[in-house]
């Protein structure tokens, strides 16, 4: 949080910043919801420890007394939205997003405090609540955003004070439908959110900040020498992102695309690398842009990407194919072995 918060204060062209839960957090909010059939008070003890955790880190980050009281609120709610799934010992959907949402609010509203806390005191900052702005409809767990209505509340709201200067925080992955019910937009949602309200603000660009320097051809925590990829289109990018490649969520780039928006994917551990542009323009050259794996439960989903891949003799069954796309079935759960495989055979 401190290195991300030190990038944003350092670069006055950034107006608005999506914030991720905490690592594992909305993993473990998923287990408080599927607790609730099973031993009384698991649910509470569980999001006990979780609120625990987060206590721990707002006092690390040096949040002052006001600023702990306002995360003492936030952390409240999440127990108390605990109480009624323990008494009916079931969750539904609308209830599991409302517990779901707190992980973005707790991440988000600990980020704006030490950010706060780095900013010079002329500029000025607002934490803002996503679901006032994200409308979906009602599909709990993939809710559909309603995109008309994103952008009459960011333009009447928020858009004059974000092309002055003002820089504002807020929360990726959750909306509110029209009945004022909070709803998720799918795990790894938070880049989504970021393409929206780029897509609203007509924003110059979107920065995704992650732990890798860019989109490399393959997963490089699974193949330590795959190589960057420096740039490619809007439909590359969401080909490799359908087909597995984790850096993106797969309907991030749809409201960007049609706005021409450029998307930079950088490492926040370093920042100077100049990481990959996602754009029009294509990468080309090479026969084959990436290689991507799925899991299924009964084997692998092998993708091999590029705009030659047709040209590429290859001798496994071949599940389906599309432009630029060519898709295997790998029996087994391997899923280092078979990447590294293939990555030696079709890009070394």
């Amino acid at each position: 949080m401190r290195r991300c918060a030190n990038i944003v204060a350092k670069d006055s062209s950034l107006g608005l910043v999506i914030i991720s839960a905490t690592y594992n957090t909305t993993n473990l909010l998923e287990e408080i919801c599927s607790l609730t059939s099973l031993e009384a008070g698991a649910s509470s003890a569980l999001a006990k420890n979780l609120v625990d955790r987060h206590s721990s880190m707002a006092k690390e980050l040096g949040l002052n007394a006001e600023q702990l009281k306002d995360y003492a609120y936030e952390a409240e709610k999440l127990l108390t939205s605990i109480t009624p799934i323990e008494l009916s010992k079931s969750c539904d959907p609308r209830q599991k997003d409302l517990i779901l949402s707190w992980g973005e609010r707790v991440s988000s509203f600990l980020f704006y405090c030490v950010l706060e806390n780095l900013l010079d005191q002329e500029r000025q900052m607002s934490w803002l609540d996503a679901c006032d702005y994200i409308a979906t409809d009602s599909s709990f767990g993939l809710a559909k955003p309603l995109t008309e209505k994103i952008k009459y509340r960011v333009e009447s709201i928020i858009k004059k004070p974000f092309e002055g200067g003002e820089l504002f925080v807020t929360q990726g992955f959750i909306g509110r439908d029209e009945l004022g019910n909070v709803t998720t937009l799918g795990r790894e949602g938070s880049d989504y959110s970021a393409a929206l309200f780029a897509q609203a603000l007509e924003a110059l660009e979107v920065q995704i900040w992650t732990d890798v320097n860019g989109i490399f051809e393959c997963d490089p925590n699974i193949v330590a020498h795959a190589r960057k990829i420096p740039y490619m289109s809007y439909d590359q990018a969401t080909r490799m992102a359908k087909s597995g490649a984790k850096v993106l969520f797969g309907k991030t780039l749809s409201p960007l695309r049609e706005q021409q928006i450029p998307v930079f994917v950088r490492n926040s551990q370093e920042p100077l690398d100049e990481g990959s542009l996602i754009s029009f323009k294509p990468f080309q050259g090479k026969d084959l842009l990436s290689v991507c794996i799925k899991k299924r439960s009964d084997g692998l989903i092998v993708t091999l990407i590029g705009e030659n891949v047709d040209m590429i003799e290859i001798e496994q069954s071949e599940i389906d194919r599309g432009e630029e796309f060519r898709s295997f079935f790998i029996p087994g759960n391997d899923e280092c072995e078979t990447l590294n495989l293939w990555y030696t055979r079709y890009f070394s």
